[in-house]
């Protein structure tokens, strides 16, 4: 039991202090750590995401399904924490520091290279999580068609939700 406390304690600190972009930038590398601990199989880890997402609050609840998966209420607790605290740290002293230095050629490089950084480790994510889906060529034509219908005309999420939903009802 301890053990597995602390082997969540070191894997959600972590991706903690490298979650550039929030906890959605980490998801690949997430998945690559709790399913190499055998803590969940790729296809669970896709249905905490899904669960996490769907429920209000944070997206990153998915830590915390995980740390219930392995560990009961203490597992959940550890690793909420792990995930939360080391990046909330990190972004207080980063932004104590940042509001001193306003023309920094250093803060502007920074911030011109976190922005595509950010974006890519997303996008790895999502690729992740697609791969993860059952048919996966489906779920990425699926992700496709939403983010089109969402970019390009004022559709409500809740209208692709139900229409989502339905074909995939119907489809079986």
């Amino acid at each position: 039991m301890l053990r597995n406390l602390a082997d969540l304690a070191r894997v959600f600190a972590t991706l903690s202090l490298i979650s550039i972009g929030g906890g959605s930038a980490v998801i690949a590398e997430m998945q690559r750590q709790v399913t190499a601990h055998n803590w969940v199989t790729p296809r669970e880890f896709l249905d905490f995401y899904a669960i996490a997402r769907s429920a209000p609050g944070p997206g990153m609840q998915l830590v915390t399904l995980i740390g219930w998966r392995v560990a009961g209420w203490m597992g959940a607790l550890v690793a909420s924490v792990a995930m939360f605290l080391p990046s909330g740290l990190l972004v207080y002293l980063v932004t104590t520091v940042w509001g001193r230095l306003p023309e920094s050629r250093w803060k502007q490089a920074i911030t011109k290279g976190l922005a595509p950084l950010a974006v890519g480790l997303t996008l790895a994510s999502v690729v992740t999580l697609l791969r993860s889906a059952d048919h996966p060529l489906v779920a990425a034509a699926t992700s496709l068609v939403c983010a089109v219908a969402l970019m390009s005309a004022r559709v409500s999420p809740l209208l692709l939700l139900a229409l989502i939903g339905a074909a995939y009802v119907v489809a079986g």
